[in-house]
């Protein structure tokens, strides 16, 4: 089984954020038969999805990485159960099940994810809402050191913003789902709503992260947001958003790592919690 591969692949245009390194290898599975048979003869290599959450160290070279936006994009709902795979985006899924009258996560409709990532990330509305994807899953069909197997919602310990998935031996092939019974025209509603809250609120002109922190202190990230207020740097710390990193431009890997970690230097030295949600490739 032969599996489309790109030699020196720039992974930047791969990430939201629009920063990153060199692939030597970069496979694209088309299916998930194609996956499990490239994960089955590789060691070593890195996992490459809808590229959110993900900090790519831009000095760097990767051996192999696998990109899995393209290998299983099927829905299908048999009852109340909906069946998903990981690389449907986020928007698709949203739209396919409103469409037969369910609902539940229309607050991800503006998430520029996947399926799998969601899962991953445990995605969710925001911790004072105590709402997420996995309020809704039943269980997930993950490859595990080269063997599929199938977690119940118990097994993957979900939590805010975390899950088990996090261990980097686990691929999510496809989840099962039962969302809740929900008009179409509220959802419809709901969708738009969410749209015109992001448009609003957060700035989605610019190649972003998304949230940087899952957890922190509101009035430290705003001290380390103002030592940057003079600087000159590509990445900047969001003026809508602000526990948003935004690429203004040709941005660096090292703009991007030198906010992340000087905000958890002043945490740590205020003995505050903070929890960094953006993955980093260095």
């Amino acid at each position: 089984m032969r599996v489309k591969v790109i030699h020196d692949e720039d992974l930047a245009k791969y990430t939201t954020i629009k920063i990153g390194g060199i692939a030597k290898n970069f496979y694209i599975p088309e299916s998930q038969e194609e996956l499990i048979d490239l994960v089955k003869k590789l060691d070593n290599f890195k996992i490459l999805g809808g590229g959110s959450n993900l900090l790519i160290n831009d000095q760097s070279t990767f051996e192999h990485v696998i990109y899995t936006k393209n290998f299983n994009n099927k829905i299908s709902i048999d009852g109340d159960v909906t069946t998903c795979g990981a690389s449907v985006s986020l928007k698709k899924l949203i739209s396919y099940i409103n469409d037969y009258n369910f609902g539940g996560i229309e607050y991800l409709y503006s998430v520029p994810g996947y399926v799998g990532g969601a899962i991953y990330m445990n995605a969710g509305r925001g911790k004072n809402y105590h709402k997420s994807i996995s309020d809704y899953l039943l269980d997930v069909k993950v490859l595990y050191k080269k063997k599929v197997q199938i977690l119940t919602v118990e097994e993957c310990c979900f939590s805010y913003r975390s899950s088990i998935f996090q261990n980097d031996e686990y691929i999510i092939l496809e989840a099962r789902f039962r969302f809740e019974k929900k008009d179409k025209n509220i959802s419809k509603k709901e969708r738009l709503e969410r749209v015109n809250y992001s448009k609003e609120m957060q700035d989605i002109q610019y190649p972003n992260f998304g949230t940087v922190f899952s957890t922190c202190n509101s009035k430290l990230l705003n001290i380390s947001r103002i030592t940057f207020m003079f600087n000159n740097d590509k990445v900047q710390f969001s003026k809508k958003s602000k526990n948003w990193l935004i690429n203004k431009g040709n941005g660096q890997y090292k703009e991007a790592l030198k906010r992340i970690n000087r905000t958890q230097k002043i945490h740590h030295f205020f003995h505050k919690k903070i929890v960094t949600e953006v993955r980093i490739w260095d």
